[in-house]
């Protein structure tokens, strides 16, 4: 289900969006974890619950078509030992995006 909505303000971080739906402007869609104290306080309540999509895990997007720094290639191992010691079993991936039909077509 597609829902439009329209207003006065578009946000892309958890405070500002959490503020805002807490001083009445409007609805916010975060991670439960996030608005849990606001929820327990009384400030927000839960609405389009059903809705709401579950998503297990973390997600990683990362350009592939370079070399990747040292950092990120430590930062992606730990995530992928960690997802899997915490019996996480969607890991997938090499890093890599899957090219589209155009990109495809051209090579």
């Amino acid at each position: 289900m597609d829902v439009v909505v329209s207003g006065p303000l578009i946000a892309h971080d958890f405070p500002t969006v959490l503020g805002a739906a807490a001083e009445g402007v409007g609805l916010a869609q975060v991670p439960a974890p996030i608005a849990a104290s606001l929820v327990k306080a009384g400030k927000l309540v839960q609405v389009l619950e059903p809705f709401a999509p579950m998503t297990p895990g973390v997600f990683l997007y990362y350009p592939s078509r370079h070399q990747m720094l040292p950092k990120l290639r430590a930062f992606v191992d730990h995530v992928k030992i960690r997802a899997a010691v915490d019996g996480e079993t969607r890991i997938h991936g090499d890093g890599k995006r899957p090219r589209s039909a155009k990109r495809a077509a051209r090579k």
